[in-house]
């Protein structure tokens, strides 16, 4: 089994300014509701999602949360024609990663030129923190992925501050760590310790650089096969 960095040190919960969770939903037409009714969510500043399921075309699906404002990018978005596999991906259903946010919490989603990465990325000012949203289906081929990951850290390291790049990855930590070890040369350091899906896997991750105070802790949820992770810093 391949050793994996882990952040074991905890910190008053008062030291903590903001709370994040990240959720593989499987759809959040599905799910929409399952949210709507879970405190840990609602009592959040960000809620990040991946395998929103969206289309452009959901004009009879109302992804309204109370309290929060909604961004989204669906899978048709994030791929062009590089490849034949960008290519079949792009014109594939499901995939899509979305982020909530409280009004008290602004952020500033960033429109990078960054391709064939199923990513949603956006900058957290009062936090000095920039953060990207990350979903690499399972067909992807790591070779061309890990490519466009190297292209989302360059990007992400013009800004200052820290940094965050979370997702599910579909790379279990446990067996294979291809995508940790790159993201251990540019400096992140991976913080899930625990499986985040009812296979016992470790495919959901949360990649952190220059954050002094953080605090990842998975939550089990019942309605998808992960479970939630929540980030407070």
């Amino acid at each position: 089994m391949p050793k994996f960095l882990c952040n074991t040190h905890e910190t008053s919960q008062a030291n903590y300014s903001c709370s994040l969770i990240l959720h593989n939903i499987e759809g959040l037409k599905t799910h929409i509701g399952d949210i709507r009714n879970d405190n840990t969510f609602l009592e959040s500043d960000i809620i990040c999602l991946t395998e929103t399921w969206l289309s452009e075309n959901q004009s009879q699906f109302n992804p309204e949360l109370e309290g929060f404002v909604f961004h989204h990018k669906t899978r048709s978005q994030s791929y062009n024609e590089y490849n034949s596999n960008t290519s079949k991906l792009k014109s594939e259903c499901c995939g899509g990663v979305g982020v909530y946010s409280k009004p008290s919490t602004s952020i500033e989603i960033l429109h990078l030129s960054i391709s064939n990465l199923e990513c949603m990325i956006f900058r957290v000012e009062a936090l000095h923190t920039t953060i990207a949203v990350v979903y690499r289906p399972a067909t992807y081929k790591i070779g061309t992925f890990r490519t466009n990951l190297i292209s989302l850290v360059k990007e992400i390291e013009k800004y200052p501050g820290g940094a965050i790049i979370m997702g599910d990855f579909n790379e279990n930590i446990t067996i294979s760590s291809s995508i940790m070890n790159l993201m251990q040369e540019y400096g992140f350091k991976q913080y899930v310790c625990e499986p985040t899906t009812e296979a016992g896997t470790i495919i959901d991750h949360v990649y952190v650089k220059n954050i002094e105070r953080i605090h990842v802790k998975v939550m089990p949820r019942y309605f998808s096969f992960h479970e939630a992770i929540n980030i407070k810093i």
